[in-house]
């Protein structure tokens, strides 16, 4: 079988990047070999499935100390060495057919490098929309933009939003929305029931995905409906951002309103016994969980810096400018005409099925 490098972002934890990435490996593996490379020496939650059920995992972490200064410095310099480590370990063991590689921003360097061994498809795929940052950032980006046209040759993205501002609007892209795993995420119960005033956000811990936001959410809804709670699913992306939450639960006395869920827990059966879903992300790609929920038959609150493109019929979009406050009343308001009842959505036209079609074609080299 021919063989895959499949490059992830960071590590194999239960996030949107690496859902899509093991669902190209589990609907693939009887027709490729893959193999897959990790920035971090942290077991996350598909780990064990992926030496399982494929080949093997190779490791470049990134600095992970608790110096700032240093963690700033090897964000720029750490180009030179990602590049020697990916041309390593593509000599020691290829040759690969394909290097599919879900790294927004090394995705330049390591594609780069497979290019420089002799691999034939070089896959980039962009999973985050980039906003505009400090002077060097932004001439970093324009770099990336133009090494990324060089070196890929096929261009995907999971939103126009995410291929606009990383590709070079003159190039080739393919636009192919993330899927959801309709074995999974889909209906269970009774639609029309009434459901506890439950809130649900999912996704890791960090400044980005904004968990903060919806505990101040939720802190003003408690105003009004003292029983609503709030339950978050994740694992802590970034030092220190839970415990700046614990201290805004402590402060606020919501102890009672809150709970917590490891990563790996059953995401289609908390959202199924919950009313809504509140997704207030600073900047997202896509946002494959919303997506989900819909599947299962929640209203969603979404930040509208999250792509319209996961609306299926069954998203509330705000600002996250405003204030809680107006959100807040924004979901009572629908929570008291319909006790959190379900809907169906049709999501039809992202399913994982769909995806894998569309991902092994661009493979075969026969896309359209």
């Amino acid at each position: 079988m021919e063989k895959v490098l499949m490059v992830s972002c960071e590590g194999l934890g239960n996030g949107g990047v690496q859902s899509v990435m093991m669902s190209i490996v589990r609907n693939l593996k009887n027709k490729y070999d893959f193999d897959m490379l990790l920035f971090t020496d942290e077991r996350r939650y598909y780990d064990d499935e992926f030496e399982k059920i494929a080949g093997k995992i190779f490791r470049i972490p990134y600095y992970n100390e608790n110096n700032i200064i240093r963690k700033k410095i090897d964000y720029y310099i750490r180009g030179t060495r990602i590049y020697n480590e990916v041309y390593r370990i593509l000599k020691k063991n290829g040759p690969y057919s394909i290097v599919h590689c879900n790294n927004n921003y090394e995705g330049a360097i390591i594609l780069k490098a497979a290019k420089a061994v002799g691999v034939h498809v070089r896959i980039m795929h962009m999973h985050v929309v980039y906003k505009k940052g400090n002077i060097l950032a932004n001439i970093l980006n324009k770099v990336r933009k133009y090494e990324i046209k060089k070196y890929a040759t096929k261009q995907i993205a999971c939103s126009s939003e995410a291929a606009k501002s990383f590709y070079d609007i003159n190039s080739k892209f393919y636009v192919i929305k993330n899927p959801y795993d309709e074995n999974i995420f889909h209906n269970i119960s009774e639609i029309s029931i009434h459901r506890p005033f439950v809130l649900v956000q999912i996704g890791a811990f960090c400044d980005n995905k904004n968990q903060l936001y919806s505990l101040k959410v939720l802190s003003e809804i408690r105003k009004k409906c003292k029983d609503v709670k709030l339950s978050f699913v994740g694992f802590e992306l970034e030092d220190g951002y839970l415990k700046k939450l614990e201290n805004y639960i402590q402060l606020n006395k919501l102890e009672e309103n809150i709970v917590f869920y490891d990563s790996d827990a059953d995401k289609s059966k908390i959202l199924d016994e919950a009313a809504f879903l509140i997704h207030p992300s600073k900047n997202e790609g896509f946002g494959i969980v919303v997506i989900e929920a819909q599947a299962v038959g929640n209203i969603c609150f979404v930040s509208d810096s999250v792509p319209h493109e996961v609306d299926c019929g069954g998203c509330k979009f705000f600002s996250i400018n405003e204030s809680p406050a107006m959100v807040a009343e924004m979901i009572i308001e629908k929570y008291n005409k319909e006790y959190g009842m379900h809907y169906y959505f049709d999501c039809q036209d992202m399913t994982s099925k769909s995806f894998i079609n569309i991902i092994e074609s661009i493979y075969k080299g026969q896309e359209k």
